[in-house]
């Protein structure tokens, strides 16, 4: 059985620039935002790291399958991302970046 931290197998696919497979494991792929988040999925567990460092910020467990890649939209001011896990999307509204005056 292979283990691995996945923090670092997502971190060094950013880095090297392409993608890694481990065993029999299906993976997503990657979103990454300007401000400096990558989002993922891992089978069925939908993450968010610090695209610096590949630390662990965020994980919410789907209850499917996670076989395509998040995807990042707008409505007006507020920012979504989703991702397909089985047969459900699932939808969550990212905190607005306060942009430094002046």
């Amino acid at each position: 059985m292979t283990t691995y931290n996945k923090n670092e197998i997502y971190h060094n696919q950013i880095s090297c620039g392409h993608t890694t497979r481990v065993g029999d494991r299906k993976t997503g792929g990657v979103l990454s935002t300007k401000a400096g988040i990558l989002f993922g999925g891992d089978q069925s567990t939908f993450f968010a790291l610090d695209s610096k460092t590949g630390s662990l910020l965020w994980s919410f467990e789907t209850g499917g399958d996670i076989n395509a890649s998040p995807v990042t939209f707008g409505v007006g001011e507020e920012q979504f991302v989703v991702i397909a896990a089985g047969e459900s999307l699932i939808a969550f509204g990212l905190p607005s970046v306060q942009q430094p005056s002046g």
